[in-house]
C-alpha cells in the first residue's frame, strides 16, 4: 500500500485525497471532497482530524506518529501519519 495523502484547505475542507487514503480511511473521495474535515472523517478518525487541524493552525509539520482509525466494521487500528502544512500561491495565469 502506498502512502495516503489527504489535502485540506485553510478552512479545513477536504480538497482531494489519493486512492491509498481512500483505502486506509475506508472513505470514497467523491463522498468527502468539499466537506469539513470533522464531517468527512467523523468519529472513526477524530484523532487524525485533530492532528491535521492543529498542524495547520500551528503552520508546523508533525513528525511521524500513530493515530487511531476505526474501520467500518468497528475494528480499531493504528495508522502512521505525518503532516506538513503547505501554502500555495494563486497562479499568475489566473489573473
Amino acid at each position: 500500500m502506498s502512502s495516503g495523502v489527504l489535502v485540506i484547505d485553510t478552512g479545513c475542507r477536504v480538497i482531494t485525497m489519493n486512492a491509498a487514503a481512500e483505502e486506509i480511511l475506508e472513505l470514497r473521495k467523491d463522498d468527502v471532497v468539499s466537506q469539513h474535515l470533522d464531517n468527512a472523517l467523523g468519529r472513526r478518525a477524530a484523532g487524525l482530524a485533530h492532528e491535521l487541524v492543529e498542524s495547520l493552525a500551528l503552520e508546523r509539520p508533525r513528525r511521524r506518529q500513530e493515530v487511531a482509525v476505526h474501520t467500518r466494521a468497528g475494528a480499531f487500528r493504528r495508522s502512521g501519519s505525518a503532516f506538513r502544512p503547505s501554502r500555495t500561491e494563486p497562479s499568475a495565469a489566473a489573473e
